[in-house]
């Protein structure tokens, strides 16, 4: 069974023993209701609203950010959300993200309304279908591409084809296989969060390691205040572009598809990395890529761009012939006083980056740091054995995190795979 077959046929060709079909317009079984305005008429009530921006790529909501809005009273009785109501994108998306993602509402405390680009479904006939494995199949259909399908186009939104979409056929084991389906499919998702918070976990110790290490070194000695804080006695404070042989800025060409350099833009800088990700690629003749090849250590700089981005900066260390785009700056380290990596960690500090972005040029839609401005920024520079130290220490956090992360990845893949075997019966599972 497939989800175009639930999708275009009233009768699915196979279904595993004892599943049959509903369709999601089926007022015996399901209720819709469209989303919530603000309130024009009074008397008008404080909720909160669940929007496009809390949905998160794995059907769950991330309710970090929810908006207070006024409704009117006589419609938060309606509108209000219950614990197991699914909430439908109905507009929204984008090219790479199809409108129609759903999120479980799972919580039991509060008041929440859900906004005018969303719908509700709620399951009314909780004796022949559980709210979770519904909401695990509407996932699986989205993320199987049958909503973008679905999607219609206006004025730049998506919108989805709501009619449409209500006359899904919804396949249906009986209610046990239902439960221990979403049981399966929620154990799996939990193993994928704890090891998504154990990598924020060390994120954040990564980032209370910076402070200590940036203010008091690893040596526990004395300390001194500075033009930038605390630093340890022993430490200088220079200008960056005294402990740098030079800056050089990148090539103004544009990049193609195919060619016989790839060229690293300000995409490939992610976490104090250079990430060899969505290449272009350009020609060169071999007197100018000698002048703008990349060696292991260079760092590069995001001299322009939003004022969130501008300043961000990668250590250049993989293989290959690489060489950079004008919108970066390559930073090459004098080797007898900055150890590379000690400096691409502190030019990634948030300390330093807040330092940096009140040091750029500001423009309508693009802020700068020159080259020379760059170079004026002051820096601590201990000695080489005590930067190596720093730089040992961080990159062993990043090194966890990085693990964390690739165990995330995984666990979500097979999250994925579990509920395409699940959902179309491959596999089954009994209480």
């Amino acid at each position: 069974m497939t989800a175009d077959l639930v999708l275009n046929q009233s009768e699915i060709d196979y279904l595993p023993d004892g599943w049959r079909t509903v369709q999601l317009n089926d007022e015996k079984f399901f209720a819709f209701e469209n989303g919530i305005w603000t309130g024009k008429k009074e008397p008008l009530v404080q909720c909160a609203v669940v929007r496009n921006t809390n949905f998160s790529d794995n059907g769950n909501l991330d309710m970090s950010d929810v908006a207070l809005i006024e409704i009117e009273s006589r419609q938060l009785l309606r509108k209000r959300l219950l614990w197991g109501d699914i909430i439908i994108e109905r507009s929204g998306g984008g090219p790479k993200q199809p409108v129609g993602r759903v999120a479980f509402f799972d919580l039991r405390e509060g008041e929440y309304c859900f906004s005018n680009f969303t719908s509700r479904l709620r399951v009314i006939d909780r004796i022949a279908i559980e709210p979770e494995y519904l909401h695990a199949f509407l996932f699986y259909f989205h993320i199987s591409g049958q909503t973008e399908m679905l999607q219609r186009r206006t004025t730049g939104i998506r919108n989805l084809s709501f009619e449409e979409y209500k006359a899904t056929y919804i396949p249906l084991p009986p209610l046990a296989e239902q439960r221990t389906i979403a049981a399966a499919l929620r154990s799996a998702q939990a193993a994928a969060q704890t090891r998504r918070r154990a990598a924020e976990l060390e994120r954040e110790r990564k980032a209370a390691l910076m402070q200590a290490l940036f203010t008091k070194g690893t040596r526990g000695a004395p300390t001194k205040m500075t033009e930038i804080g605390e630093v340890p006695e022993g430490w200088e404070v220079v200008k960056l572009g005294e402990a740098i042989q030079g800056t050089q800025y990148g090539l103004s060409i544009r990049g193609e598809v195919a060619g016989s350099y790839p060229i690293l833009r300000m995409n490939n800088l992610t976490g104090g990395q250079v990430v060899p990700e969505d290449l272009q690629f350009i020609n060169l003749e071999s007197a100018t890529f000698a002048q703008y090849r990349l060696a292991k250590g260079d760092l590069l700089f995001n001299r322009t761009n939003s004022i969130e981005h501008v300043g961000r900066t990668g250590m250049f260390d993989i293989d290959g012939d690489y060489v950079f785009a004008s919108y970066l700056v390559r930073v090459i380290p004098d080797y007898e006083k900055a150890e590379p990596a000690f400096l691409n960690y502190y030019l990634n500090w948030s300390s330093t980056q807040c330092r940096l972005k009140g040091m750029a040029s500001r423009g309508v839609s693009q802020s700068n740091i020159s080259a020379s401005k760059l170079s004026t920024l002051a820096i601590p520079i201990p000695p080489l054995a005590e930067q190596r130290e720093v730089a040992e220490i961080l990159r062993a956090c990043d090194a966890v995190i990085a693990g964390l992360e690739r165990e995330t990845a995984l666990h979500e893949e097979l999250f994925r795979a579990l509920l395409e075997e699940l959902m179309t019966g491959r596999v089954r599972v009994y209480s």
